[in-house]
């Protein structure tokens, strides 16, 4: 079963930070929710649902906050960007909305670098080629949206993230080859930090049960895991525990034919000597 609850969640996620800023700005002035609730031209009740982000605030209640609370546009600058933030796509607000407590997440896809893995220039090239009909501006800030979302997963929560790569990928051309050069120079850094854990699939391997399409399996302490997988327009969030199970079988499968770790990354660093 495909969980859609998460959607109208995962559409307010955007203000929950706009929310903690007028908590925080509003505690910081000694107030409660009734005594600030006038000078924003709402009710307490409605005042608490905006810091909790559960309810989007109005332009005109924002100006209102911004003044009361002398910031000299901080605060409108704060809550432009979570307007902005409405309009990120779907698959990014669903892997948001379940990465927030991830503790662990492990990753395949069949014929990319997994999205949390890729340099700007790699998620460019693929937004290009998977959107036709979208700008080059979309394309560039759909990118810029995909790359940062590792760094903010290490500081939020640093869940420990292992990736499953077919040699075929890394092997593959993606853009021109200095695109590449660099996307397999990041992984090799990446997994020498110690952030993540890399294992390829040589060429060759006759297991295909991964072949059906990208997902990562994503758990938690405040739950059992669930999984995201990935399609031409987007994802899903996967919840069933007999769907999950199915992915993590395959996932166990795609290890066992894997190279360790140590050997994963020679074999990277060969493909640009």
């Amino acid at each position: 079963m495909c969980s859609d609850a998460s959607m109208t969640n995962a559409k307010l996620t955007m203000w929950r930070e706009f929310g903690s800023e007028v908590r925080r700005l509003r505690l910081q002035a000694g107030m409660n929710l009734e005594k600030l609730a006038p000078h924003a031209g709402v009710s307490p009740q409605m005042l608490g649902a905006m810091e909790r982000g559960t309810r989007r605030t109005q332009e005109d209640v924002a100006r209102k906050l911004d003044v009361f609370f002398a910031t000299n546009g901080a605060l409108m600058r704060r809550w432009s960007q979570a307007l902005r933030g409405e309009s990120d796509p779907e698959w990014y607000q669903q892997v948001t909305e379940s990465e927030e407590a991830a503790t662990e997440i492990h990753m395949y896809h069949p014929t990319l670098i997994p999205g949390l893995l890729q340099i700007e220039a790699y998620a460019l090239v693929v937004f290009r080629d998977s959107g036709p009909l979208d700008s080059a501006e979309e394309h560039q800030r759909l990118a810029q949206l995909r790359v940062k979302r590792l760094d903010a997963l290490i500081q939020a929560n640093n869940p420990k993230l292992l990736a499953v790569i077919p040699e075929e990928v890394l092997r593959g051309h993606v853009g021109k080859e200095s695109v590449m050069q660099q996307q397999r120079e990041r992984l090799v850094r990446l997994a020498g930090s110690e952030r993540l854990r890399l294992l390829v699939v040589p060429r060759g391997t006759p297991y295909l049960g991964g072949a059906s399409g990208a997902f990562r399996v994503i758990g938690s302490q405040g739950g059992p895991p669930i999984v995201y997988a990935e399609h031409m327009s987007g994802g899903m969030i996967i919840d069933d525990p007999q769907d999950v199970a199915r992915h993590q079988a395959i996932y166990r499968e795609l290890l066992s034919w894997a190279l360790p770790p140590i050997a994963s990354i020679d074999l990277i660093r060969t493909m640009d000597e």
